[in-house]
């Protein structure tokens, strides 16, 4: 069994760019997937959309795989999102600063609501973008983003009671389109209202207006006016929360995800 979860090809030379598509190194990470692939009996990815891209790229055998959603760890249900103050609205983002995040449209949304004080952006990690990032909010000039360092799992599950909205990706890199992120299920799990962009992935997982708010990828307007929708409106904005972790429990929690993808894949091909 390959555990594949990503492509190491697709990561390293397609979405980050770290490596020329020509290159001796990128030419190795696309053999290393494809005979891994070829080897295993079974490998596990955690969309269809990872699937069809594995299959596509690297001629696998659709046969071969398994989807296994992502999750999160089951102690983000315990965080217990706080109600915002009259005058503070907190938009959480955390993460890795990769390109299928879209950092630039989120700063672009922060910029779109500048003219609203009361909406903070918190932006928690660190990572490939964040240098770029950085000098982008600072050349915006930003007064209503914090740029906060990494965070433990304590302070993490804390800066999303803190939060409002939390925030998944939006980036335009192809990889963007085939994921749906650790975040999301955590903040879901915490009963956090998400937006995520949205995308055949995102599609695949999450039910827009229920248990997330998905928009336009790769614009920062479109973040803007769906993080002013749910400061607009409580009621929504509430029942996507509780919806995140109902949803979270039946189906994106490890257990659940065990028994209901894998445990049947695994009983077919081992037999009674």
């Amino acid at each position: 069994m390959f555990d594949a979860f990503v492509s190491l090809y697709d990561t390293s030379v397609e979405d980050r760019g770290l490596f020329a598509r020509d290159s001796l190194l990128a030419r190795l990470l696309w053999a290393t997937d494809r005979w891994a692939c070829k080897l295993a009996d079974l490998v596990l990815l955690d969309t269809q959309q990872h699937i069809d891209y594995f299959c596509e790229e690297f001629g696998a055998d659709p046969a071969k795989f398994q989807r296994v959603l992502v999750g999160a760890d089951p102690a983000f249900i315990t965080a217990e999102l706080s109600e915002p103050s009259s005058d503070r609205f907190v938009v959480l983002h955390y993460g890795k600063f990769a390109p299928l995040h879209g950092m630039q449209f989120i700063l672009d949304a922060a910029n779109a609501l500048r003219d609203r004080p009361e909406v903070v952006f918190k932006i928690v990690g660190g990572g490939q973008t964040f240098d770029e990032s950085k000098a982008y909010a600072e050349r915006l000039g930003l007064e209503s983003l914090e740029l906060i360092p990494w965070l433990d799992h304590d302070g993490l599950r804390q800066a999303i009671r803190e939060a409002q909205v939390c925030l998944g990706i939006f980036g335009e890199t192809r990889k963007a389109s085939r994921v749906v992120p650790n975040k999301v299920y955590q903040c879901m799990a915490a009963g956090a209202a998400v937006v995520t962009g949205r995308s055949p992935a995102s599609e695949e997982i999450l039910v827009d207006g229920e248990d997330a708010l998905l928009c336009e990828m790769a614009s920062g307007e479109a973040i803007a006016d769906a993080i002013i929708r749910l400061r607009e409106d409580p009621a929504l904005r509430s029942r996507l929360g509780r919806n995140a972790t109902s949803s979270f429990r039946e189906r994106f929690t490890p257990k659940a995800i065990v028994e209901a993808e894998l445990l049947p894949r695994l009983r077919a091909l081992t037999g009674p």
